[in-house]
């Protein structure tokens, strides 16, 4: 619990510094840097206000680092509308944390519904970090893998 609470920048204040990033460096990504990008509170609107701020400029936005439960339909569409080519997904999700599904669902159900909910929404290319020794995981969950 050392990194409680947690700390989040306003939306506005992430526009102001990808602004003035790509205003200093003349690149065409912005990357949102996090451990779990899709935890951040004010995503699908930080999102919104990007693409309304920069599709005019053909600047993609990139998520580096997305948990399968935190991956949802207003999140995709916003990401399409940007340059962005891919999608990296941990694949190793805690039951609870799935969002396009109920909290009673398996890990391997709540991944395989964010699939669907992916293809479904176009994407084609995806980036996959398979990831074991989650602190609730067990020797048997890491073997069925």
């Amino acid at each position: 619990m050392i990194y409680r609470p947690v700390r989040e920048r306003s939306p506005e204040a992430v526009l102001k510094i990808a602004e003035k990033s790509l205003r200093s460096t003349g690149y065409d990504t912005v990357s949102l840097t996090s451990l779990s990008s899709g935890d951040y509170a004010c995503l699908n609107y930080l999102m919104r206000e990007f693409n309304r701020n920069f599709s005019d400029k053909r600047v993609a936005l990139s998520l580096p680092s997305l948990r399968v439960g935190s991956v949802n339909e207003d999140m995709l569409k916003e990401l399409r509308l940007s340059e962005n080519q891919g999608l990296p997904l941990h694949l190793r999700p805690v039951p609870t944390d799935c969002a396009l599904s109920s909290n009673k669902d398996s890990p391997e159900r709540c991944t395989l519904r964010a699939l669907e909910t992916l293809f479904r929404a176009g994407w084609q290319n995806l980036k996959l970090y398979f990831m074991i020794g989650l602190p609730t995981e067990t020797d048997e969950d890491i073997l069925r893998s």
